[in-house]
């Protein structure tokens, strides 16, 4: 009898093994909270949620997320890593009037998870000692265009999107593809903006906002069955709802200290199961993460650095006043590089390190 352990039975059959890969996760911001994705609205919005995207792009142009590597480590794998990428543009961008704009936005991911499974043959009585081991290559990828439209109002933010997926996987040269799709909004409300709609008055220059409720569904992995030796495997359709408080006090006009906390509920094979992280930073440049997953033991955690906000606090990276060149001034104002990293025990895999660069305009 050849025995596989029960995650290596999913990676056998493609849709179980659609539905590990997936659901891996790896932006080292979110595995920092606990794997709270959905909410977070960064340059690697597309990969979890296409309506964040739509928010992203309402203050950005350009963004990517550089290609990254992370060693998952089990008993049944061998040299298995998650790559992933990310990049985006916004295409159109209008303002209705002085409270209201659009914009447009798409994107271009990827992700690959390949490695080696380890087989082993539990009836001979040596095991592995016996040389009765195979190891059986495995590459899952997926590539995804998002296409997102933002919304900005009075008092709230709205962003609606949509992700096609090209899904190929691939175990011992027996090769499966198909199509999926996500769909998912994300809603901000500024909370003392809202209270001044209410009310009809201002609550004051010093909590203005101070306080931002955010909202979101997505609803993903949507498709037909994926075809392996002749037996065909479902798709994992996930439903994903949160949300988040995220607190700034800010003096000058710029940031002193800021707080998120967020929390996710996700329903998978009509079981629900729930993650909750925070996340707190220091100027715009520092930033501490923790998080705690349901059935995972240990909390994950994890931290964060924006290199070019250090600059710009530093006074270092300035547009000199005689400057002429927009370019240099919107280099200046504009620009975002963030270094992330993380750890956790999550999924299984154990002592696994994540980390990330991303760079906006």
């Amino acid at each position: 009898m050849i025995s596989l352990p029960s995650g290596v039975v999913a990676q056998a059959k493609v849709g179980g093994s659609s539905a590990n890969f997936l659901h891996l996760s790896n932006s080292a911001r979110a595995v920092g909270m606990g794997g709270c994705a959905v909410l977070l609205v960064d340059e690697q919005a597309p990969l979890f949620n296409p309506g964040s995207l739509g928010l992203f792009y309402l203050d950005k142009k350009y963004g990517v997320s550089f290609p990254n590597s992370t060693n998952l480590k089990a008993d049944f794998l061998q040299d298995a890593r998650l790559k992933s990428f990310s990049t985006g543009i916004r295409l159109t961008s209008s303002k209705i009037n002085s409270s209201v704009r659009l914009c447009f936005a798409a994107s271009y991911s990827q992700q690959i998870y390949r490695g080696y499974i380890i087989r082993v043959d539990y009836t001979n009585p040596v095991g592995i000692d016996s040389g009765d081991v195979e190891y059986l290559a495995f590459q899952d990828e997926v590539r995804m265009i998002t296409a997102s439209f933002g919304l900005e109002a009075s008092f709230f933010r709205l962003g609606i999107g949509l992700t096609g997926k090209y899904i190929e996987e691939e175990l011992e040269n027996e090769p499966a593809d198909g199509t999926a799709f996500d769909i998912g909004c994300n809603l901000e409300v500024s909370v003392p903006q809202f209270m001044d709609m209410v009310s009809g008055r201002r609550t004051g220059d010093f909590y203005r906002n101070n306080f931002i409720l955010s909202l979101t569904a997505v609803r993903s992995h949507m498709g037909a069955s994926m075809e392996f030796i002749n037996e065909k495997f479902p798709l994992p359709t996930t439903t994903i709802l949160g949300s988040s408080l995220y607190y700034t006090y800010s003096r000058g006009g710029k940031t002193v200290f800021s707080a998120r906390s967020s929390g996710e509920l996700m329903r998978y094979s009509s079981e629900w199961s729930h993650r909750a992280g925070v996340e707190a930073g220091v100027l715009d440049v520092a930033f501490l993460r923790l998080g705690k997953a349901e059935g995972v033991d240990d909390m994950s955690w994890g931290f964060g650095v924006s290199l070019v906000e250090s600059l710009r606090r530093l006074n270092v990276l300035k547009c000199p006043n005689n400057s002429k060149s927009d370019f240099w001034s919107e280099l200046a104002e504009n620009l975002d590089i963030n270094f992330d990293y993380a750890n956790s025990d999550d999924n299984g895999w154990y002592d696994t390190k994540y980390w990330q660069i991303r760079l906006s305009l």
